[in-house]
């Protein structure tokens, strides 16, 4: 489920008080896309988003404007979760994480929250560890096993260390 994953990041990142985003009107209570929540402590905005890319080892993170001093809120949807920046903005995010932002869609941020392109691969690959937890608790006489070293199919050109 999307939420799942959303759910699952969100974990890792250390979000508390999680509810979801955009709830979709289905007959399954609970579903829908994103979450927000609180981070474990109040953080200034970029020290919140280096701690993201520590603890989700990310290459690099797009970021729009630093119209937020600190992070008491945070949005995040897997994948291309764009479309949701307003559920974000209504949800009092002061910061909101997903991928595959354009370039109008860091103009859009305003001052009402920023925004953080974190990747697509890199916000889903989470998915592995939920599917792996799902089928293993689902198919007692099967062994499940899990690929370590799936890659990105997008590569970055960094600035080296010095």
């Amino acid at each position: 489920a999307p939420e799942g994953m959303s759910r699952m990041l969100g974990n890792l990142l250390g979000l508390r008080n999680v509810i979801l985003l955009e709830p979709t009107a289905t007959e399954m209570p609970g579903s829908g896309f994103g979450i927000v929540g609180e981070p474990e402590h109040v953080l200034p905005t970029e020290e919140f988003l280096r701690t993201v890319r520590d603890r989700l080892s990310l290459k690099c993170i797009r970021y729009s404007g630093i119209t937020r001093p600190t992070v008491r809120r945070a949005a995040l949807c897997t994948g291309a979760g764009a479309s949701m920046m307003s559920a974000a903005k209504r949800a009092g995010a002061d910061v909101y994480l997903s991928a595959d932002f354009k370039y109008n869609d860091f103009l859009d941020a305003d001052r009402e929250l920023v925004i953080a392109d974190i990747g697509h691969f890199e916000s889903e690959y989470c998915v592995i560890e939920l599917l792996f937890d799902i089928l293993s608790k689902n198919l007692c006489t099967f062994a499940v096993r899990k690929r370590v070293n799936s890659r990105n199919p997008i590569g970055y050109i960094v600035p080296s260390k010095q």
